[in-house]
């Protein structure tokens, strides 16, 4: 998922009108659809070429994958085509669309495209508002209540193609033409789509070249020509035939009629309960702490923001489709109970030295990132946003943000599937036949379930010590003043980062920090911090500590992050060596997030309950393979095994 080298890092799609109500793709040449009726064609050819109206008058679960998003046009069609009918038993998404573009539009071209069709506005609104920064990789998000999720896919098709897991029971070919689009057309898709396949799996395409039913012939399936759609006489579908489909392991599952168990209720535990529950599964969430938020996941606010990297790591991938898809949680929250308090106006990001800003110089200039998601700007115009004064040019960041973290928590768990169990520790959990047994630390039984997740941070070890000791409790102190802005007037208009941060809270508090202590696992206050949390917040502007009270009045908390080596979380199935059987019930880990929690454990929650109940995943393979929870323990043991062969004893702690 690398861009590459000698380009930008994303090129959007360009849009030429034609004067013929018809959108033109000069960079193809080649137009969106047809005049003949755009709504229409993408019916014909994609939604009843593949025989989704049947599928979705019964309810059954629909996955697609389609090659071209475009307008969203097809995408558009096809969700209207669920949403007219009715599934009382409505669980979970019903729909799954996943679409690969390399040139996506922007949100205000694709709500212009779609205008001529009334029926689809409304739809077409919510993905507007909730529309992906256009930058490469899986943008994932929940529309019409729940019933569909769709996955934006940018990217070249022959790159993130292999990144993508299926199984999908319906492929649109709808790219540009072949003889125009070649790279969409290719033999090495097509080899793709039996390893994507569901049994009985049905493409259909507008196209009917011999070399695309030649291409989807050779990989096993059965083509039909059936009429084309306006001045189309003919367009291609067809099925995969049996022998062609690949025998996958069996998804381990467990009985459903007994609740998911969340051990933590941070904002890891949390995310993947609410993902649970959004997919109509009862889960019961332990934690031993009175209060929801009494961990790392309870300060005053959390900064929300992306990390930007030449290469577009890892790190940076997480951290930006984590942002936008918390962007849109959070919008689908306000309905609860408790609204989450923060703002998404913009974060900005300082240069610490003149080494780093040389370098973040040459990124934003090597990378040229959508001004929409960031931009490198001068301290003159970072001091007017800001509202104060800087000396250091730096990073925009127009869409990132903060919010209160226990306003989220609350409104996280405000749900009824979702079921708290705080002021509960739980000491053991033992494998019994297909179940884990549950034990406080009286040895009280609390729980019986086939499925557990562990979300329970630095303590991951009490379960798994062969993954819990490549976690690291960091100590983190943050310091709280009342501003005293009579003094200097200075107000921080969005958070502020440099070597610490500051944000200005509605309420008239500062809050600033924070210290970053690894193996220290002390909590209480220490005035030696609030000074280095001084001196973070003075390097961005030494007024900004003179505005707030006495050192001595300053209020702070303390509580600590777990973190691992490469500050990735660990998050996916583990095998542990208690449950060697085939029958062992299932164990999960979401723990490790350092800093970054809020920003990324909404899509990482996502993609666990993908992975729990077998749905294509909304992050690509190269991630979840190193978010994989045991992959340091597996490295030490290849280390240890290679020392052996060479007669070398490995080195012990």
């Amino acid at each position: 998922m690398n861009p590459p080298s000698d380009k930008r890092l994303l090129e959007p799609a360009r849009i030429d009108p034609t004067g013929q109500d018809e959108a033109y793709c000069n960079r193809f040449g080649d137009i969106y659809y047809s005049r003949a009726g755009g709504f229409e064609e993408k019916h014909h050819v994609f939604v009843a070429g593949n025989g989704l109206p049947d599928r979705f008058a019964n309810g059954t679960v629909t996955r697609v994958l389609e090659f071209g998003f475009g307008t969203g046009l097809s995408f558009l069609v096809t969700a209207q085509a669920l949403l007219q009918t009715t599934n009382p038993n409505h669980g979970g998404p019903e729909l799954h669309f996943f679409s690969i573009e390399k040139h996506p539009l922007s949100r205000e071209d694709m709500l212009r495209l779609v205008s001529p069709w009334p029926v689809l506005h409304a739809l077409a609104e919510e993905l507007a508002d909730q529309w992906p920064d256009l930058v490469p990789g899986f943008h994932r998000r929940n529309l019409a209540g729940g019933r569909i999720t769709l996955t934006l896919v940018f990217g070249d098709v022959a790159q993130v193609l292999p990144q993508i897991t299926g199984p999908f029971d319906a492929f649109f070919l709808d790219g540009f033409s072949p003889g125009l689009n070649t790279d969409m057309w290719s033999d090495s898709v097509f080899r793709h789509l039996p390893r994507l396949s569901a049994p009985g799996a049905r493409v259909a395409t507008y196209s009917s070249a011999r070399s695309v039913a030649d291409g989807l012939a050779a990989v096993g399936f059965q083509i039909s020509h059936l009429p084309g759609y306006g001045a189309k006489k003919t367009m291609l579908t067809g099925v995969l035939s049996p022998s062609s489909v690949p025998h996958p392991t069996p998804r381990p599952s467990w009985d459903q009629r007994s609740p998911v168990v969340v051990i933590g209720a941070g904002v890891a535990g949390l995310t993947t309960a609410r993902a649970l529950a959004r997919r109509g599964i009862a889960v019961q969430v332990f934690d031993s702490a009175e209060d929801l938020g009494a961990g790392g996941s309870g300060n005053a606010a959390g900064i929300v923001c992306p990390l930007i990297s030449m290469d577009w790591s890892e790190l940076s991938q997480l951290t930006a489709f984590g942002l936008g898809y918390l962007r849109a949680d959070l919008a689908r929250l306000q309905g609860a109970d408790v609204t989450p308090g923060g703002c998404f106006s913009g974060v900005i990001q300082l240069a610490r030295d003149a080494r780093h800003q040389a370098r973040q110089s040459l990124i934003a200039d090597t990378l040229r990132l959508d001004p929409e998601f960031a931009r490198w700007l001068s301290a003159d115009a970072l001091s007017v946003m800001g509202g104060v004064p800087v000396t250091q040019p730096g990073w925009f960041f127009p869409r990132a943000g903060w919010l209160i973290p226990g306003d989220y928590l609350q409104a996280l768990a405000d749900h009824p599937l979702i079921e708290l169990k705080l002021g509960i520790p739980i000491a053991q959990i033992i494998p019994q036949d297909a179940s884990w047994q549950g034990l406080d630390t009286d040895g009280h039984h609390q729980f019986e379930s086939g499925c557990v997740v562990l979300a329970n941070a630095d303590a991951l070890g009490d379960f798994l010590p062969e993954i819990g000791e490549y976690i690291t409790a960091c100590r983190g102190q943050v310091s709280v003043s009342t501003r005293q802005n009579a003094r200097t007037g200075l107000d921080i208009s969005m958070p502020m980062m440099r070597e610490g941060y500051g944000l200005d809270l509605p309420d008239g508090r500062r809050v600033f920090g924070a210290s970053f202590k690894p193996g220290d696992q002390t909590l209480v206050i220490r005035m030696s911090e609030q000074l280095e949390n001084g001196e973070r917040l003075a390097a961005i502007n030494p007024e900004l500590c003179r505005s707030l009270e006495a050192v001595s009045h300053w209020q702070a908390r303390v509580a600590l992050r777990a973190t691992t080596p490469d500050r990735l979380p660990f998050v996916g199935r583990v095998e542990s060596k208690i449950t060697e059987t085939s029958t062992s019930p299932l164990l999960y880990v979401n723990a490790g997030h350092g800093s970054r929690g809020f920003t990324w454990c909404g899509l990482l929650a996502e993609s666990l309950a993908a992975e729990i109940l077998g749905e294509p995943s909304p992050l690509p393979t190269s991630l979840r393979v190193a978010l994989e929870p045991t992959r340091f323990a597996r490295r030490e043991a290849r280390r240890r095994a290679s020392l052996s062969i060479k007669g070398r004893a490995p080195a012990t702690d």
